[in-house]
């Protein structure tokens, strides 16, 4: 950056919101308890990530349709019906995989052992059993994937061929790296 445009600039601070505000904030907008802890965990102290989420239904259809996915995809024969299902809302492709990689990043935390770092709070129980099922090993693979695949989507690559790839090689590193 030029020396004359860094003088005339000026650095603004932004402070996240206190979960209590950012709760009482998103309480006068959402009855529901559940979307309300959800959006809580999701926007860690950011307003508008709090607010698009809580607006948007489609985004808590996604979400459980993750943790049903995480949960749930156990067999390659899982894998058509996860693969078409997001295929179909394709245009949420970002959301898919954003919350994915938030399931699966929760989970390498919860295999760390430091649980004051998960996002998903109201969700803990449920990704602790799950990530019995791998090792913290597969679970870094996994990740590794999703950028892979968030790459792959943003070179305009065959959606059908990424979720595919994608979903199987979350199953293969589950199982190549399997928890003995």
């Amino acid at each position: 950056m030029l020396a004359t445009i860094a003088s005339r600039v000026k650095t603004i601070p932004l402070v996240r919101e206190k979960k209590e505000d950012l709760a009482n904030i998103v309480k006068e907008i959402e009855a529901d308890d559940k979307k309300r802890k959800i959006t809580l965990d999701v926007a860690q102290g950011n307003l508008g990530k709090a607010l698009s989420v809580i607006k948007n239904e489609v985004y808590f259809n996604i979400y459980y349709f993750c943790l049903d996915l995480i949960g749930k995809m156990n067999h390659s024969k899982n894998v058509l019906y996860y693969s078409s299902t997001i295929e179909k809302n394709k245009k949420f492709i970002d959301i898919y995989l954003e919350v994915l990689t938030m399931f699966y990043r929760d989970m390498l935390v919860l295999k760390e052992g430091v649980k004051t770092a998960i996002i998903n709070e109201n969700e803990v129980a449920y990704l602790e059993l799950i990530s019995q099922n791998y090792s913290k090993m597969s679970i870094i693979k996994v990740l590794q994937k999703l950028e892979q695949a968030k790459k792959m989507i943003e070179f305009n690559t065959n959606l059908v061929a990424v979720l595919d790839a994608l979903l199987l090689g979350i199953l293969e590193v589950k199982y190549k790296w399997k928890v003995v």
